[in-house]
């Protein structure tokens, strides 16, 4: 009997210490539990909260998740970007570029840092920054991938009126430039052919010169003005405009360009033929900006 009621009592104590064991272990899975629901709750305020855009995926390129920040930027819902449906955002010029740097990234188990553009459902191009971090779970096996997006259209059109800005101010500083040059080569010329001119229009005068003399000397004044009025062509395109718009007569600007090429396209064996629109209106458009490039037109023919 004494055995059997010390096996009773050692039996008691072990239902009592797995009994507490038992509450003790619910607690603390209990506790974990709670934990989890805050730290879950946290993060979704977080990721809500956050001014990017948030993106998840697994290591096949797989959405799994993204924030209403990344909906507003794309214009996408999380139901269209689940799975590979999120490929579709990307600009079809882009969408290359991208996948070669993801799949470099996720080979590596890199992080990796870019810029793209995204086509919007309304056809609107935005441009995005795209930082990615591998996702590592507790055994260092990569997982994943999150990847943040922010919206940087501001800048990137900034850069873009700043790279323009820059264009047309040495485009300008070398139209002045050779403004510069050719007013000088211009007053050159133009005191020796005027002179020539004034020397041939006084020859023309004198008195018993047969009808082929006074011919040629005719021609000859002709010329002249013809090489004067070259030269103010010259100087006049390589005058810098203020880059105000006005309206432009196309066939003038055409003839002056004729004038200016006429003798380049015949040496290479091309035979100009102008055949003009009658009653063309003018054209509301910078003058100089026109002119080069119909000046570059002609050269290129």
């Amino acid at each position: 009997i004494t055995v059997r009621v010390e096996a009773e009592r050692n039996l008691r104590e072990v239902r009592d210490n797995l009994e507490e064991l038992v509450r003790q272990r619910t607690k603390e899975i209990e506790a974990s539990r709670q934990e989890l629901i805050k730290s879950e709750a946290y993060f979704h305020s977080l990721t809500e909260n956050s001014p990017a855009g948030i993106f998840r995926c697994d290591t096949d390129g797989n959405c799994t998740y993204v924030n209403e920040r990344w909906e507003y930027i794309t214009g996408m819902k999380q139901e269209e970007a689940l799975g590979r449906g999120w490929e579709k955002s990307f600009h079809q010029e882009d969408k290359e570029r991208f996948f070669a740097e993801w799949n470099r990234a996720v080979n590596q188990g890199l992080p990796f840092d870019s810029e793209y553009r995204f086509l919007l459902p309304d056809g609107k191009t935005v441009w995005i920054s795209v930082r990615g971090n591998p996702e590592i779970d507790a055994d260092g096996k990569l997982i994943g991938y999150v990847r943040i997006i922010m919206d940087i259209t501001q800048r990137k059109t900034a850069e873009e009126n700043l790279r323009l800005s820059q264009a047309r101010l040495m485009h300008a500083e070398k139209l002045s430039a050779l403004g510069k040059l050719t007013g000088s080569i211009a007053h050159e010329f133009n005191n020796p052919i005027y002179g020539l001119r004034n020397i041939v229009e006084q020859t023309r005068e004198e008195e018993g010169l047969d009808e082929e003399i006074k011919s040629l000397l005719a021609l000859a004044v002709r010329e002249c003005d013809r090489m004067a009025g070259l030269v103010r062509k010259l100087q006049g395109f390589y005058k810098p405009s203020d880059e105000i718009r006005t309206g432009v007569d196309v066939h003038h600007l055409l003839d002056d360009i004729e004038a200016l090429v006429r003798k380049k396209l015949t040496v290479k064996g091309l035979e100009l033929v102008k055949s003009y629109t009658p009653d063309l209106p003018k054209i509301h458009a910078v003058e100089d900006q026109i002119r080069q490039v119909l000046l570059n037109l002609a050269g290129n023919a």
